[in-house]
């Protein structure tokens, strides 16, 4: 990726043409709203924040998006998967 770091100075203005932290702002503000404080730990941010942008990208659609990651996920019994080996020890 090639980004250019660019830098609002709060005190003259809060935009400078299209540079400005209002998106990044909103971001986490929706992170904080969404997210129990109890959970916001070192530990958990990774995967509460994988949810948490995953959960937007699928809003409208939650089920399809399920659907989508369905796809792929593979279920062949000859690889060595969790569920199917569970199914095994089980018979």
């Amino acid at each position: 990726m090639n980004l250019t770091h660019r830098t609002v100075n709060h005190s003259v203005t809060f935009r400078d043409g299209d540079v400005h932290t209002n998106t990044i702002e909103g971001t986490w503000n929706g992170i904080k709203m969404n997210v129990t404080p109890a959970l916001r730990t070192k530990k958990m941010m990774p995967w509460l924040l994988i949810e948490f942008i995953w959960r937007r990208k699928h809003y409208n659609d939650i089920f399809g998006g399920i659907v989508d990651c369905l796809k792929n996920v593979s279920f062949d019994r000859a690889q060595r998967n969790p569920a199917w080996l569970t199914e095994l020890a089980a018979e």
